[in-house]
């Protein structure tokens, strides 16, 4: 089981403890290693050394610009704390990820990562897929300012398996054409809400051919037309929220001449949500 002293130290959320003396320095460490919960570089440097944790009862990895040998060392940190359910990343290069994660002849480490969030760390649709791949237990992924373009022909090359546990996705200002984001939703098919920003997406409608589980479904500034908006409303029956501010709505086809009402012949659905159009 866990060490007593990891146990106390989580109970208290706080490790401000071991800084009154050397003794309690010791008392909150593990084989000469500080038991630390959370590392948290987001403060800049100096950062934790791993060396210097007991990597096993990290729970939280929170990544940031600075203070680490690049992503040699970050997938490192990834791989050593095997424990750690959250994992974040912002402004810090993850770019060649999947070559760490990928150890040959179909092995690749175990993650226990529920929850994922990436900003600008320059990964890529290959990057993403292995890491997806690597925690088949992800529920929460976030990636805002990430270039995923090319994802459609990824999931092809690599056929990673299903994200059965992924309930909820986030892809903001992320370079997605609709085939890319057409083949991120059917890899999660099971998807309760997602969220996608500032993408050209239109004909999106036609890439999500079977239905899907969602619940939610905001779409903002995504170029989407009413065709696409009708296309998702047929596929997800469950829809309970639907927005879909910015997009040009009015239209049959983007840029084409202005059609009926956004809520004009609609599919049949029954009790289809309202949707937050946007011009």
């Amino acid at each position: 089981g866990e060490p007593l002293n990891a146990v106390l130290l989580r109970f208290l959320g706080c490790q401000a403890v071991v800084a009154t003396c050397r003794a309690a320095l010791a008392w909150a460490s593990v084989a000469g290693r500080r038991i630390c919960v959370c590392l948290d570089d987001r403060q800049g440097p100096p950062v934790a050394p791993l060396d210097r944790v007991a990597a096993a009862l990290v729970d939280v990895i929170h990544l940031a610009h600075g203070g680490r040998e690049g992503v040699d060392e970050r997938a490192r940190i990834l791989m050593a704390c095997t424990r750690a359910s959250t994992f974040s990343c912002a402004y810090a290069s993850l770019l060649g990820l999947a070559r760490r994660l990928d150890w040959g002849a179909g092995l690749s480490p175990c993650l226990r990562l529920r929850v994922l969030r990436l900003r600008q760390t320059g990964v890529s649709a290959e990057d993403v897929l292995q890491l997806v791949r690597c925690a088949p237990g992800l529920v929460k992924a976030s990636f805002l300012s990430e270039d995923l373009s090319g994802m459609e022909f990824a999931v092809a090359e690599r056929a990673p398996p299903p994200c059965d546990n992924l309930r909820t996705l986030e892809c903001s200002d992320c370079n997605l054409s609709a085939p890319d984001a057409g083949a991120l939703l059917r890899l999660a098919a099971r998807l309760d809400a997602a969220d996608l920003q500032a993408m050209d997406l239109q004909g999106l409608g036609l890439e999500v051919a079977s239905p899907m589980a969602l619940r939610s479904l905001r779409a903002t500034d995504c170029s989407l037309t009413i065709a696409d908006a009708k296309a998702l409303v047929a596929r997800c029956r469950g829809l309970e929220v639907l927005s879909m501010c910015g997009n040009p709505l009015g239209c049959e086809h983007a840029g084409g001449p202005e059609g009926d009402a956004p809520g004009a012949d609609a599919p049949d659905a029954p009790d289809a949500p309202d949707a937050g159009a946007g011009a």
